[in-house]
């Protein structure tokens, strides 16, 4: 028996041997011996949990699938939303970085749109803020799915629930959902971390 672990948007670019496990963090190319694990986003430091929450949700990224468009001309003039978007780079310039550090700390939630690959990082950075994350995304390609429901850790939104975003925000706030999906984030941090994937990855070979 073989394996592979991937990040790689487009999973495994080689030949395998049949029956490979493939564990794949980005979710472009999945068969039935494809496993998904978390994009693992690596700890941020300087994170200032104290501020208050005065940003309903926000989003600072770059323009890498048309849900990313459309999501930012919805959104962009919503009372509530933050999001500041631009062309993608392989420059991330301190200006946008920090920007990025003030608007996730003062948010209650964090705008998870797939990028050029099925899921994004966006997801594990917002359990860092304190953040409930708003994945968007029309393949939601979810780990740990035996272990957690996501649907009490984040917000799931297809392609044709984008305009609904904001009544679905405001609705999960006044509900007590938010405060509820931020004490089940308490429970679940720990396994968005490198061990517990390794871990889990070696559970799974075991059976």
């Amino acid at each position: 028996s073989y394996f592979t672990v991937c990040q790689n948007d487009d999973g495994i670019l080689e030949s395998l041997p049949p029956d490979t496990l493939k564990f794949c963090a980005g979710g472009n190319k999945i068969d039935d011996n494809t496993i998904p694990i978390p994009l693992i986003a690596a700890p941020i430091l300087g994170i200032d949990l104290s501020r208050d929450k005065d940003i309903l949700a926000s989003f600072v990224g770059s323009n890498t699938h048309p849900l990313r468009a459309e999501m930012y001309k919805t959104l962009r003039k919503k009372e509530g939303f933050s999001i500041h978007m631009k062309n993608w780079s392989l420059e991330l310039p301190q200006d946008a970085y920090a920007q990025f550090m003030e608007l996730s700390s003062r948010s209650k939630f964090m705008l998870a749109p797939r990028g050029y690959g099925a899921t994004s990082f966006r997801l594990y950075e917002a359990f860092q803020f304190n953040c409930i994350p708003v994945y968007i995304s029309d393949v939601l390609y979810l780990p740990y799915k035996e272990i957690i429901d996501w649907n009490d850790i984040s917000i799931l939104i297809s392609p044709q629930e984008i305009d609904q975003i904001e009544d679905i925000l405001h609705e999960c706030v006044n509900s007590g959902g938010y405060q509820r999906k931020l004490d089940n984030i308490k429970d679940i941090k720990h396994l968005f971390t490198m061990d517990h994937m390794v871990d889990y990855i070696e559970t799974k070979l075991a059976k």
